[in-house]
């Protein structure tokens, strides 16, 4: 067809050239033949092209638009991205649904659309992806982007645990647990409370994972170390729970030398053992340096005169640590004490009243009523501070009522305010 086209045109142009010399005359035929050559080759180019571009736009890569939307997000071409994995989405990709939808909700590269983020989980979640129904199931039952429904937030959770869900499986499990401890302290507090929460609804949970990777592994195992450990819902079975955590261990977690580590130490759930108990929380110390309760457990280690590696500077260091990492003085009352009592009272040779008296303080200011018997002692005696029997028989009173002291130090703190009164003669 080409061919006759070539001949067509020539032809027609023969009158044009008839009046030139043979050999100008065949100049001007390859001229043309060139030029229609060209044409073709460009021709082809572009068909060529437009079939690379079919390519580029076929269902079979819509994985290579969702890697280049990303790709471009990473970059701040958010428009191109965006453009990219809409393209992605429209040839069906879930997991571009899944990312799009995370950027609407997120709104930290694009502007926020609660609405939008919605129907892109809902149809990622229709085509069966479980952290897109774990989603869903979040924005029914927060009314993000949609009206809060209950029963349909119920229904996509509940899918997503059937297919085996990991994290969200992990949480809703994390939440039993948690309930089945709280009831624990609520029925030692009070005995005749009722059993609510069962940790059997844990366990059923668990079972439904599906696909286990290292990370999930781990996160399984230590939760049953826990539950084992500490007895929450069932009869405590420390060396079940020292199984779990080991399993946990053999895959170098250091949360796992962590939870065993201080189980020795602090002597609660098993004998302790502060040998056993200081190698492992060491070794999680590679990677959790600044971690409060480390400090304060290897700490109290240090500053047991039982223990064979006993050392008190070493412990005070470790302690004081732990008041500087912590960021209210309530989560280490224990803590602040046993410096004040260390600094004022155990060991005269540190002369140190002033942080002695500093520490106590801080621990009398969150209930702590045993600091506040030994400040009235403090004050009484003039110790480190100025003598004041009337700051004596304020933190004296404050012990006597104290619902956190011994009941020998509510007696003793009101035997000192009586002596005090006694003296001041009202």
């Amino acid at each position: 067809m080409k061919s006759k086209m070539r001949t067509i045109i020539i032809f027609m142009l023969t009158g044009a050239i008839a009046g030139c010399g043979e050999s100008q005359s065949r100049k001007v035929i390859d001229a043309i033949e060139q030029k229609v050559a060209g044409k073709a080759a460009e021709q082809k180019g572009v068909e060529k092209s437009i079939d690379e571009n079919a390519i580029v736009t076929a269902p079979e890569d819509s994985d290579k638009l969702l890697e280049q939307g990303a790709q471009y997000i990473e970059k701040r071409m958010v428009s191109s991205g965006v453009e990219k994995l809409e393209r992605a989405i429209e040839l069906g990709n879930v997991k571009a649904m899944l990312a799009l939808a995370k950027l609407y909700h997120d709104g930290k590269v694009i502007e926020p659309d609660s609405k939008k983020s919605f129907e892109l989980l809902k149809n990622a979640a229709q085509r069966d992806c479980p952290e897109a129904m774990a989603l869903l199931a979040a924005c029914y039952q927060k009314g993000l982007g949609v009206a809060v429904d209950e029963e349909k937030a119920s229904y996509w959770q509940d899918r997503a645990v059937d297919v085996g869900y990991a994290p969200l499986i992990l949480s809703l499990a994390r939440k039993e647990y948690l309930a089945a401890r709280f009831e624990k302290k609520a029925r030692e507090a009070a005995p005749t409370a009722k059993e609510g929460a069962s940790i059997k609804k844990v366990m059923s949970l668990l079972d439904e994972i599906k696909d286990i990777d290292n990370e999930t592994f781990i996160e399984i195992n230590l939760l049953m170390g826990d539950i084992y450990m500490q007895g929450i819902g069932l009869p405590a079975n420390p060396e079940l729970g020292i199984s779990h955590y080991e399993k946990c261990i053999k895959r170098n977690s250091m949360l796992a030398m962590k939870k065993l580590g201080m189980a020795y130490c602090e002597g609660t759930y098993l004998k302790r053992d502060y040998d056993k108990g200081v190698e492992l929380i060491r070794k999680s110390q590679l990677l959790l340096k600044d971690d409060l309760e480390i400090c304060e457990v290897l700490g109290n280690a240090y500053l047991d005169p039982e223990w064979n590696g006993f050392n008190r500077d070493e412990g005070i260091e470790y302690l004081e640590k732990a008041v500087k990492l912590a960021e209210h003085d309530y989560m280490i009352a224990d803590t602040l004490y046993k410096l004040g009592m260390i600094y004022a009272f155990e060991n005269r040779a540190l002369s140190r009243f002033d942080r002695g008296v500093e520490f106590l303080k801080r621990a009398s200011a969150v209930c702590k009523g045993a600091a506040s018997y030994y400040l009235a002692v403090l004050y009484f005696n003039g110790d480190g501070i100025e003598k004041s029997l009337y700051a004596s028989s304020k933190y004296a009173e404050d012990a006597e009522r104290s619902l956190h002291a011994a009941p020998r130090i509510q007696d003793a703190a009101r035997r000192l305010r009586l002596a005090i009164k006694t003296i001041r003669g009202y």
